[in-house]
């Protein structure tokens, strides 16, 4: 908002506004985070995806290699193949993509195709959600007692969680699909 929408998704931007505001020191802290985020994201984001393939792989939908579990009982050929399938989308979206296909600047063509990814990563998450809640609401009215047992809020909170969680998350899904991320590169219209 401080600096217009064409600088909205531009990291750099945010640490600078901190330096203005907060001095250099809180800069510095604000770029150490920002640089932890994107080493941190990336390596929570593969082993909870490779739990999903994980859990995709025990329900039979994909091959049973993926559902076994190592000596530390971490799914770890879940983990090489979703390994895998990044380092080959990272190759394709940043070296060879924006080469065969010159559309404008190839830094632009990979900020596309990264920005995309990372919508529809949200969408899957945005998607799984709400199935946390009704969960508990299967289990709440399946077995009664077991949940009254475990209940920690009362049932009004319990209730608005439940209703805010949901009508959240829905909201975030329609806001995804609507609204682009980086309207200066992809237009409403083409997202």
């Amino acid at each position: 908002m401080i600096c217009g929408p064409q600088k909205a998704s531009d990291p750099v931007v945010f640490i600078t506004i901190v330096d203005q505001a907060l001095g250099r020191g809180a800069g510095n802290v604000t770029a150490v985070c920002l640089l932890c985020f994107f080493m941190v994201a990336p390596l929570i984001y593969n082993y909870t995806f490779a739990r999903l393939l994980l859990v995709a792989a025990i329900d039979g939908h994909l091959p049973t290699g993926l559902a076994k579990l190592n000596r530390a009982r971490a799914p770890a050929n879940a983990i090489y193949f979703q390994s895998a399938v990044a380092l080959v989308f990272t190759v394709l979206s940043y070296f060879i993509l924006p080469y065969l296909f010159p559309i404008g600047q190839p830094v632009d063509l990979s900020t596309i195709i990264v920005t995309v990814s990372l919508a529809a990563l949200t969408l899957v998450w945005l998607i799984s959600i709400p199935f946390l809640f009704i969960d508990v609401l299967v289990i709440a009215r399946r077995q009664p007692a077991l949940f009254q047992e475990h209940r920690i809020l009362p049932y009004p909170l319990f209730w608005m969680l439940v209703l805010l969680g949901t009508f959240s998350c829905l909201l975030a899904i329609v806001d995804t699909l609507l609204n682009s991320w980086i309207p200066d590169l992809l237009t409403p219209t083409a997202w």
